[in-house]
């Protein structure tokens, strides 16, 4: 695993690093580490397409059961869900939206169905086989009892678990054209939020929401923790600006990965209504803090005549996304995006769910073998 550099994600000077730096520049994306214990990618939207990813279906890693993948699966490389994720040739991946597990019950019957079936079918099929080859039925009903036992009833644990993580559905939408995922989720929003992007991938064509409606998403995911909204970051204390439930519950377990809105146009937002004084507000980054040159957009305004540069304004990006993330306390990830100028943001869901990475790098990876049942999509940039 390695990361281009180890900017710190908490300094206002941070993104201003990021666009200065060469590989940046070059590549349109940026890896990094923080000393926070934050691993980052910034990414340039217009070069690398946002969309939702999806888990590929089919046999997983081995094709001998569940049983066998839960002996084996510590020492192998890992799962369907990681493994498509590491598949994706991404600048920058995560994982996604909180899923609803299904019912225990169906689980119970699916188990008897497809372990009754298949061990049995194990059973007669070999039994038939070993007999023919062997001339002896002992040894033919022996052979088919031990293949019964050895591949029948993992085979049908197996297709148990992936026929029941079937009922497993989104708390909100998920919308992901470019996969062909139409997913209309539980429909739940609550104090959840949708984010993503319409048709276009420039960054004004992206945007968080407070509905749990698709319309107007191309590539999108609703369901989604907010972190910051409007220059607010979240907070866990109740009555002050801010404070989300969502968000408090995600901070009582630890990890968190995160996506986030950075606009760079160089304008300024003033405090929200009611904003109390003592509070730091950080607002977007202005363009004295970009750089940018006031006296050339002036003249550049007029027509770029007199001598004026005319690719003063050619370099600079209506806005960059950044997905970050650690493994342990999510707590003050909105404060670190509040501070390098997100306007807004959203974490996935939590815990042992969380993923994320660049390429073949792995920077976070808490998902246990049954999480790779459970999980299904998950943000990533081409």
């Amino acid at each position: 695993m390695s990361v281009d550099a180890q900017y710190h994600i908490q300094l206002r000077t941070f993104i201003p690093q990021v666009l200065a730096d060469q590989r940046f520049i070059s590549r349109g994306y940026l890896t990094g580490e923080s000393p926070q214990g934050y691993y980052w990618v910034v990414i340039d939207p217009a070069r690398h397409n946002f969309q939702v990813w999806q888990k590929k279906t089919g046999l997983s890693y081995l094709a001998f059961g569940a049983l066998v993948k839960a002996i084996f699966l510590p020492f192998l490389p890992q799962y369907r869900y990681r493994w498509t994720a590491l598949t994706l040739n991404s600048s920058g991946y995560s994982n996604g939206p909180m899923m609803e597990v299904g019912r225990p019950a169906d689980l119970g019957r699916l188990l008897i169905q497809y372990v009754g079936v298949i061990a049995l079918a194990s059973l007669l099929g070999v039994t038939v086989l070993w007999t023919i080859l062997s001339g002896s039925i002992t040894t033919g009903a022996l052979v088919g009892a031990l293949a019964a036992l050895g591949l029948g009833v993992p085979a049908g644990v197996q297709k148990a678990f992936e026929e029941w993580s079937k009922k497993f559905v989104p708390f909100g939408f998920v919308e992901g054209t470019a996969a062909g995922v139409h997913d209309p989720g539980m429909g739940y929003n609550g104090d959840l939020v949708s984010f993503g992007r319409g048709p276009s991938q420039a960054f004004p064509s992206f945007k968080l929401s407070r509905t749990k409606s698709p319309t107007g998403f191309t590539e999108g995911m609703g369901g989604l923790i907010p972190v910051i909204v409007n220059y607010v970051p979240s907070t866990i204390v109740p009555n002050t600006p801010g404070y989300s439930l969502p968000f408090t519950n995600l901070t009582a377990k630890q990890g968190i990965t995160a996506w986030g809105l950075i606009p760079l146009d160089g304008s300024a937002v003033p405090p929200p209504d009611g904003w109390s004084p003592e509070l730091p507000y950080c607002g977007p980054l202005s363009a004295e803090e970009l750089g940018y040159d006031d006296d050339c957009n002036d003249d550049c305004d007029d027509g770029c005549d007199d001598g004026c540069d005319e690719d003063c304004d050619d370099d600079r990006l209506d806005g960059v996304i950044i997905v970050a993330g650690n493994d342990s306390s999510g707590i003050q990830l909105p404060k670190h995006f509040a501070t390098i100028g997100v306007r807004d943001g959203v974490a996935m869901d939590g815990s042992d769910s969380v993923m994320m990475g660049s390429q073949t790098d792995e920077y976070l990876d808490r998902i246990p073998w049954y999480k790779d049942l459970i999980q299904r999509y998950g943000f990533y940039c081409s």
